[in-house]
């Protein structure tokens, strides 16, 4: 009897898709699509990402890691997100910079854990990085009660005119738009001051701080809609690598983008169908 194909399995001759690289060839993947990304020197980028696809094919995280600050140099500077959202809560308070594991990914994670110089302390939203002012760049987050303030690593990006790759996601999981929510629109967007939660978080020194955050209220958001406008200005690309779909976003266009639409329709981020109720939750 045929075994039944799992979703989301290949089948036939699609499976070559899953064929495993040598170091050689993924390194060489990973340059072509560092290239059409338009990666320089001294850049400062961001990246979120979906790893286990390209993991499948043989792409190694340290591989990648290697050849984008191979490629941003001594004075470039490699953030990702450290998010901690899902194990740091309210029946969990405690964040330790060094030990609290990110939800984010084995990309995100491998990063975190082997090459990131800082982190920034934030018991939910907290970024890991590297570059040769990384801690001016990632200090003092925890100091603001919102989750993504400009002053983060996700607004840090969008002031220092730094890129954004999203690598095998989409704009659903472009967390600095929510630094223009923030700014512009903290009573839609973000829980009251009065229901903030309080964590304590753990310093590299081993300082303990007491924080509080505003959540994000649990809204339905539809960030893809801008990917064409972007698309349209000539301010986002994307391409391939492997079987994986990249995009790579002039940050400081995203963020003035966001913020011209916010202004002029303060829900624009979420989907069209939702109704907004602002009674406390």
């Amino acid at each position: 009897m045929a075994r039944k194909q799992k979703r989301g399995e290949c089948s036939g001759r699609r499976s070559i898709n899953l064929t495993m690289l040598n170091q050689a060839e993924g390194e060489l993947a990973i340059r072509q699509m560092i290239e059409a990304i338009g990666v320089q020197a001294g850049d400062t980028l961001l990246v979120h990402s979906a790893f286990r696809v390209l993991s499948q094919q043989g792409l190694r995280a340290e591989w990648l890691i290697e050849e984008i600050l191979a490629s941003l140099g001594s004075n470039g500077t490699l953030l990702m997100p450290a998010m901690s959202w899902r194990v740091v809560t309210q029946n969990s308070q405690l964040f330790d910079v060094q030990t609290t594991a990110g939800n984010v990914g084995a990309l995100a994670e491998t990063f975190r854990k082997n090459y990131a110089q800082f982190r920034s302390v934030h018991p939910t939203h907290s970024v890991a990085g590297c570059g040769p002012d990384i801690r001016k760049v990632l200090d003092g987050h925890h100091k603001l009660t919102t989750p993504c303030p400009m002053s983060s690593g996700f607004g840090q990006v969008l002031s220092r005119k730094g890129k954004i790759l999203l690598l095998g996601v989409g704009l659903e999981c472009c967390t600095s738009i929510h630094c223009a929510e923030e700014a512009l629109f903290p009573e839609i967007y973000l829980d009251t001051i009065e229901l903030a939660e309080t964590y304590s978080c753990i310093d590299w020194s081993g300082q303990i701080h007491t924080v509080r955050v505003q959540r994000h209220r649990k809204l339905p958001r539809d960030f893809q809609k801008f990917e064409s406008l972007l698309r349209a200005i000539g301010k986002l690309r994307s391409g391939r690598i492997l079987s994986v779909n990249w995009i790579c976003i002039e940050a400081e266009s995203l963020l003035n983008l966001i913020m011209d639409i916010l202004q002029h329709e303060p829900l624009a981020t979420l989907a069209s169908s939702h109704e907004l109720d602002l009674k406390p939750h």
